[in-house]
C-alpha cells in the first residue's frame, strides 16, 4: 500500500501502519489459517450473514480505527457490524493487506505500542469479515479508476457487488464518490455514514 494513501489523516500511527516495510506480502492461506472454528461463530455474526444485513465494506484504515486504535468512529462501525446490522465483505486482496498491516504491530518500532492489539485485531478479522471472491473484469461503463492502485479493489467489489457502502477516509476514494452513486455504491466517511444510520 502507498504511504499517500493516509498522508490527509496527519495520523503518524496510521501512516506507519499503512506504510510498506516488506513487499512480501503473506498468503490469503495463511489469514484463513488463524481462524479457528471457535473464533467465527458468535451468535451476532450468524445474524449479520442473514439476508436482512446490508453489505458493507471497509478501507483498512477504518479497520484500524476500529480493531487496533479504538477510534470512536470505527468503534460504532465495529457495533453495527457485531450486533448484525451490517455484514462486512472482504475480497482476498483485502484479506492480505489486512494481515500484512496488522503483522506490523509486532515488527514496527513506532507500532509496537500497540503490539497487544494484533491478537484481538486478527480474532476480530476472522470472526467478522466475510470473505466474498475477488470481482471479474468490470464493463467498461463501471470501472472507476482509483487513482491510488492499491485502493482499486475496495471500489471494484463495491461497484461489482453493488455494495451499498464503502467506508474509507482516503481522498482518492471519496475523489469516486459522485461516479460511483450511480451504480448504487456511497463512498462515505465512517462519521457520515453513522449518521446516515441515524436519520
Amino acid at each position: 500500500m502507498s504511504p499517500q494513501r493516509m498522508q490527509h489523516r496527519k495520523n503518524p500511527k496510521i501512516v506507519a501502519a499503512l506504510n510498506p516495510i516488506d513487499p512480501a506480502k503473506p498468503s490469503t492461506k495463511a489469514w484463513t489459517a488463524r481462524c479457528t472454528p471457535q473464533e467465527v461463530t458468535p451468535v451476532a455474526r450468524q445474524r449479520s450473514l442473514s439476508r436482512q444485513a446490508q453489505d458493507i465494506i471497509l478501507d483498512t484504515n477504518v479497520v484500524l480505527d476500529w480493531l487496533v486504535f479504538e477510534h470512536a468512529s470505527g468503534l460504532a462501525v465495529g457495533r453495527a457490524i457485531t450486533e448484525g446490522e451490517v455484514r462486512w465483505i472482504v475480497s482476498p486482496p483485502m484479506q492480505e493487506e489486512l494481515v500484512d498491516v496488522f503483522g506490523r504491530l509486532l515488527t514496527l518500532p513506532t507500532l509496537m505500542r500497540w503490539s497487544a492489539q494484533h491478537a484481538p485485531a486478527m480474532a476480530g478479522m476472522c470472526a467478522w469479515a466475510h470473505a466474498v471472491p475477488e470481482p471479474g473484469l468490470l464493463p467498461f461503463s463501471e470501472r472507476l479508476r482509483c487513482t491510488d492502485p492499491d485502493d482499486q479493489c475496495f471500489i471494484d467489489l463495491a461497484i461489482a457487488r453493488r455494495t451499498p457502502s464503502l467506508l474509507t477516509r482516503d481522498h482518492a476514494l471519496r475523489r469516486l464518490a459522485r461516479r460511483a452513486r450511480p451504480l448504487g455504491v456511497a463512498v462515505l466517511t465512517p462519521e457520515a455514514w453513522a449518521q446516515t444510520q441515524t436519520a
